[in-house]
């Protein structure tokens, strides 16, 4: 190589672009290619890509033609629970927290009405009452639960009173269990008062000789005596001496009754017996010939059972009706073929002799 230094020294031809970059790497066959992804590192301001995401078509088209991607709303990092029980109204509650919050209040009002029905209970059932309906009378007591109502009383001293159509009813309240036992007992010694002053108390009564199922299943006179017993059950207090006391009188009256239920059915069979003596005696019997003696007697001793113990008048009734006035309250009549105390009484004294004159008596003074 020789010199040339008449010619001036040729500049460098530029190099291509494509001359700079560096030169390709050499492919690798497609057996051995393997993709690694590169990992990205993670920053507060961009999420960290899946790799196993798919790829939205319409990104890949974004970032073709250079539009602007919107970027989701970063999420907000998780609230401690000391925080979600802060007073601040804008801070986020979550779930656990708000059903805490309903269980609580519903607990809250769930009690109240409890204490509520049983503060009402109580007070319900300190009341008692007398309610009365079309044909009986009843003790009641208010109910604890539901606190509304009344329910009747059990126990043989409250069975329900019987009440004819026209019985005087008048219904009552109180919350003195011993006012209310007051009340009943008076309404029982009061009807079956009633009953044995009857004057047709006998024209009610069946026979007792009768036939079972001719009897009606209650009369009158059982009625008084169940009221009876069952006021003496409400009797049995020591301040209630002075009403058992009229109680066991009222059960006398019961017994008398009783008494000339069976001498009407003893007066009727009397009578029955001396028809049928007559009816022997005009049949002229050969081996009794007493009979017409028995029929004289026997019609005898019912006109002296007509009479009664005072020996009176025969009654058109009978057995004869006590008096309706027996005496004044407190005083017991004697009873029969009983002399009376006779009361002194300012009678008349005989008049005194007229004073001897000293006239000799046989003769006469000349």
């Amino acid at each position: 190589m020789t010199d040339h230094p008449d010619e001036p020294e040729s500049e460098p031809a530029p190099e291509s672009e494509s001359a700079r970059a560096p030169a390709p790497a050499p492919a690798l066959p497609p057996s051995t290619f393997t993709a690694v992804p590169y990992p990205i590192p993670a920053t507060d301001s961009a999420p960290v890509p899946d790799p196993t995401a798919v790829p939205d078509p319409a990104a890949f088209l974004q970032d073709a033609v250079g539009a602007p991607t919107r970027r989701r709303a970063p999420t907000p990092p998780p609230v401690a629970d000391a925080d979600l029980d802060s007073d601040d109204p804008d801070r986020p509650r979550s779930p656990a927290s708000r059903r805490t919050i309903i269980l609580s209040a519903t607990a809250i009002v769930v009690g109240l009405a409890i204490a509520t029905l049983v503060f009402l209970g109580r007070a319900n059932a300190e009341r008692y009452l007398i309610t009365c309906a079309t044909d009986h009378a009843m003790a009641e007591q208010g109910r604890s639960f539901p606190p509304w109502g009344s329910h009747a009383l059990s126990g043989p001293e409250w069975k329900t009173i019987a009440l004819p159509a026209n019985a005087e009813c008048r219904p009552r309240e109180t919350d003195d269990p011993d006012e209310l036992a007051h009340w009943y007992l008076d309404i029982l010694v009061e009807r079956a008062s009633t009953t044995l002053a009857a004057r047709d108390l006998l024209d009610t009564l069946p026979s007792p000789t009768a036939p079972v199922d001719k009897n009606p299943s209650t009369s009158p006179l059982d009625v008084a005596q169940a009221e009876l017993e069952q006021a003496l059950l409400l009797a049995r207090a020591p301040e209630r001496r002075d009403e058992r006391k009229e109680i066991e009188r009222l059960q006398g009256d019961v017994s008398y009754w009783r008494a000339a239920l069976h001498l009407r059915d003893a007066n009727a069979a009397l009578a029955d017996a001396a028809k049928q003596f007559d009816a022997a005696a005009a049949q002229r019997p050969r081996h009794a010939t007493d009979a017409a003696a028995w029929a004289t007697f026997l019609r005898r001793v019912v006109d002296e059972l007509h009479g009664g113990p005072a020996g009176g008048p025969t009654p058109d009734k009978f057995p004869p009706l006590p008096p309706s006035n027996p005496g004044e309250p407190g005083r017991t009549p004697a009873p029969p073929a009983t002399a009376l105390p006779v009361e002194p009484s300012a009678a008349p004294t005989e008049p005194a002799a007229p004073p001897d004159a000293g006239v000799p008596t046989g003769g006469v003074l000349l």
